[in-house]
């Protein structure tokens, strides 16, 4: 990643949940900020995992009540109030007030959470480009202040986040646990975001897949399972 290129946006996408993309999209800004770069986390999760990770439960709450959401931000666009984008993210540092620990790092990273009433936006413009609006919202608000941005979004059961993620993106990592399921669903996932692109006349992202498996990780989910049955 080189700040001289402009703003990068990068999408971490998934066919299936579990995989890893919080992780990958941490490590990604984690690498972002040691080569110097302004970062952002764009959190299309409607169930703001990656924000609850960072923030916890205490600080998500937290940052709902002071209105520093994705949804605060387009509310407040469409009463025609002038939004920048710092004012609605949050710095990672300030998980440290919530009792979480955070690498020095991270300080500078900033986190913008999707908010709750992010499934409830979709569902009213059901028939309208979200993508378009929210990207374009964005710009406004002024997220090319950013060199780089992450979006980290929901698997593609739902493929509406997906396709938002990937709108305005050259290259997307692809997160894949390497089993013949998961793979054959994220090659599903691929050719129909390339029918996606092509129907809208548009070329596509470069796909760029990254293979995460921590078998440790399932042997300690196993347990958990095992033990809860008694």
């Amino acid at each position: 990643m080189d700040a001289a290129k402009g703003s990068v946006i990068i999408p971490i996408i998934s066919a299936m949940g579990g995989v890893g993309k919080t992780t990958v999209s941490l490590m990604l800004a984690y690498k972002a900020v040691r080569d110097g770069l302004n970062t952002l986390i764009l959190d299309l999760d409607p169930t703001a995992g990656l924000t609850l990770r960072v923030f916890g439960d205490i600080g998500y709450q937290a940052l709902l009540e002071q209105g520093k959401t994705l949804m605060n931000l387009i509310k407040q666009f469409n009463k025609g109030a002038k939004v920048n984008l710092t004012d609605h993210a949050t710095l990672m540092g300030y998980a440290r007030g919530y009792g979480i620990d955070v690498m020095a790092e991270f300080n500078e990273v900033k986190v913008l959470a999707p908010g709750e009433e992010f499934e409830e936006f979709f569902a009213e413009r059901q028939y309208m480009d979200v993508g378009n609006i929210i990207w374009n919202i964005l710009d406004k608000a002024g997220v090319n202040q950013f060199n780089v941005v992450i979006v980290d979004t929901a698997p593609f059961f739902d493929r509406r986040y997906t396709l938002i993620a990937v709108r305005r993106a050259s290259k997307a990592v692809v997160v894949v646990r390497p089993i013949v399921t998961d793979i054959m669903r994220t090659e599903r996932m691929i050719k129909k975001l390339m029918n996606f692109f092509q129907e809208e006349d548009r070329q596509p992202p470069k796909f760029i897949i990254v293979f995460n498996f921590d078998p440790q990780r399932l042997a300690r989910e196993a347990t958990t399972v095992i033990k809860s049955l008694g």
